[in-house]
């Protein structure tokens, strides 16, 4: 005669033990099962555009599920990071990332246990924020020819900056801005414009003379390309 036994452990798992009574016979095979409702669902929202080094708030929402556990991998190579168990029906979760270098990066996050898996992802596009940049050139310019040449630098704390628009105002008399794109700014690789300033009336036009301008500035931009 073969006897079961069955010990209730908790309520989502037991363990079972099979043996004879036989007085040949030892015990034969122990066994511990998991009872678990499946996850049923899981998303998550964060920023599709960010930069790096800052951090990316994460909203995580799960629903169903016994003893659930969530991982949430950035894509950028990090191991993926338990956030939490979930015992309740419905969890909403927040947790913070940060990317150090650029590129476009899946985020997939996993909802399990021992009966199920949901995943979801999304593309999150890291860019290189712009933080230290330096304008230098002339600070006075003579007309005619008129012509100076100023530059815009990256700063000693900023990394190197790709695919920006610098859009330059050369002062009140200068109402149109000329915008440049500008492929590549880095310590070692300016960004450069020559301007040729307007000869103005003059008692004896062909003595230079000098051109006052309130301001030259200019406006680095990120170019984000967003995606619907």
């Amino acid at each position: 005669m073969v006897v079961v036994v069955v010990v209730v452990v908790v309520v989502e798992s037991f363990t079972t033990i099979d043996w004879s009574d036989a007085t040949d016979c030892s015990l034969l095979a122990e066994s511990t099962l998991a009872i678990e409702n499946p996850v049923t669902g899981a998303n998550f929202s964060a920023a599709s555009v960010t930069f790096t080094r800052a951090y990316v708030g994460v909203t995580v929402y799960v629903t169903g599920g016994t003893n659930t556990k969530v991982s949430l991998n950035a894509g950028d190579g990090s191991l993926s990071v338990p956030l939490c168990e979930v015992s309740a029906s419905l969890a909403v979760l927040s947790c913070n990332v940060s990317y150090e270098s650029e590129g476009s990066f899946e985020m997939i996050l996993s909802a399990y246990n021992y009966v199920s898996n949901v995943t979801k992802s999304r593309t999150i596009d890291v860019y290189e924020g712009i933080v230290d940049l330096v304008i230098s050139g002339n600070t006075t310019v003579l007309t005619p020819p008129g012509s100076g040449t100023w530059r815009i630098e990256a700063g000693p704390t900023q990394l190197a900056l790709e695919n920006i628009v610098c859009v330059w105002n050369m002062g009140t008399n200068y109402p149109v801005n000329t915008a440049n794109d500008v492929a590549l700014l880095d310590s070692s690789t300016p960004h450069e414009i020559t301007f040729s300033l307007e000869q103005q009336t003059h008692e004896n036009s062909s003595v230079p003379h000098l051109v006052s301008y309130t301001f030259v500035t200019v406006q680095c931009l990120l170019v984000l390309l967003w995606t619907f």
